[in-house]
């Protein structure tokens, strides 16, 4: 008989994997009606928090899945949440103004490297071609990434 404790890891590792099934199905699923090729979506939602709903990166600070830059987030509810204040750490929404978002930066720079690194640095900084070698190699990262077989 095993002991309670690994029967206990070993529900939570499948939770946890259901969780990541769906989460990628999501991303798959608002990517494309977007118009946004899933394997970026992916590669940039991986980067970013792992596809962790509850990551918190306190050196910006940024929240959840799609890591919302906190000083942005009553400006995401204007522009892609009809106005509404919403949970950054909710995933569902989350991955739908990250990814509106994402959609609205590829329309501004028309190409994936200049919209992944203003994701990243920002589009004042894209728009004045001024990218930091850490945007560089995160864009580099999300490219190459989404290139590899699943």
């Amino acid at each position: 008989m095993k002991p309670l404790f690994v029967l206990l890891f070993a529900l939570s590792a499948s939770v946890v994997s259901a969780q990541q099934v769906y989460l990628r199905s999501e991303v798959k699923r608002v990517a494309t009606e977007l118009g946004i090729p899933p394997n970026i979506a992916e590669a940039l939602v991986e980067r970013e928090s792992e596809f962790n709903p509850t990551a918190i990166n306190p050196n910006d600070p940024s929240y959840g899945i799609m890591q919302l830059y906190k000083e942005n987030l009553d400006w995401f509810a204007d522009h892609f949440n009809e106005g509404k204040k919403f949970n950054p750490f909710d995933p569902t929404i989350s991955i739908r103004i990250g990814l509106e978002y994402l959609a609205s930066l590829y329309k501004m720079f028309g190409n994936w490297f200049d919209t992944l690194a203003a994701y990243n640095a920002g589009p004042a900084a894209v728009s004045k071609k001024k990218y930091p070698a850490s945007t560089v190699r995160y864009v580099n990262w999300i490219l190459n990434r989404s290139l590899e077989e699943k």
